[in-house]
């Protein structure tokens, strides 16, 4: 699920066939509180650009079934497509029920 998600990486990741629910091309406007409602209802993976979400994931402790906060600014659409890319096909399991931050250099893990 792509939320404040550069849409050529929601692109590269249906490209990719990942299942993908765009809440800027379906739902935009939702509240933070509502979208994580709403992939936790449907068992979907969040993504996501907007550091204020992650902090909603966060120090909130909203449930949910995993979530990354993309943090790739400084570096070009096509290093930013490969290193979720990436991220998404090496870690799946682990990503699972956790946070996670991506950013050019790593991706940090967090559990629940």
């Amino acid at each position: 699920m792509g939320e404040s998600t550069d849409a050529r990486i929601s692109e590269a990741l249906r490209e990719a066939d990942f299942n993908i629910f765009c809440i800027q091309e379906m739902m935009p406007g939702t509240e933070d509180a509502d979208i994580i409602q709403f992939a936790a209802e449907k068992g979907a993976y969040i993504l996501t650009e907007d550091k204020d979400f992650g902090d909603e994931l966060v120090f909130r402790n909203s449930s949910h079934n995993g979530a990354m906060l993309l943090r790739l600014g400084g570096i070009d659409i096509e290093e930013k497509k490969r290193l979720v890319l990436i991220a998404l096909n090496t870690h799946s399991e682990e990503l699972l029920n956790a946070f996670s931050v991506l950013n050019k250099n790593k991706l940090r893990i967090r559990k629940k």
